[in-house]
């Protein structure tokens, strides 16, 4: 089951990120152009790549914040009204993490380059901490 769900997630998010090369094909040459600086032409990245590879995990975690793979990622709506911390949380209120203003600016907008502030925090892919898949 696990690997049918894993399977599930990486069809979706190449199915996004491709989708995100086609509508932003200013992204898409900017992530070639590193590819080809760093690597050369003709070579596929591997894992102990990814460290001289910024834009394209800044592109990988941009994709994953604004088009989330699996439901666990998705908007929840909350079941009753809430306190969490001094933060008062009404009945059926849409709680989105990868969309809050606070947290990103311009939430709507697809920028890789928001990720070179340090202070901008990378998604939370799968949530934090435990969660049941029924």
């Amino acid at each position: 089951m696990l690997f049918g769900g894993g399977t599930d997630t990486m069809s979706i998010f190449i199915t996004n990120f491709i989708a995100a090369m086609v509508l932003y094909p200013h992204v898409q040459a900017r992530a070639q152009q590193e590819l080809d600086t760093v690597l050369g032409p003709a070579v596929l990245p591997k894992i102990p790549d990814q460290e001289r590879l910024p834009y394209i995990r800044n592109l990988i975690d941009e994709v994953l914040r604004i088009y989330p793979v699996a439901p666990l990622g998705m908007p929840h709506v909350c079941t009753e009204d809430d306190t969490y911390r001094e933060y008062h949380i009404e009945k059926e209120t849409v709680v989105a993490i990868g969309n809050d203003p606070r947290r990103y600016k311009n939430p709507e907008e697809f920028n890789p380059d928001r990720y070179l502030d340090p202070s901008v925090q990378r998604p939370p892919i799968f949530g934090w901490g435990r969660r049941c898949v029924h």
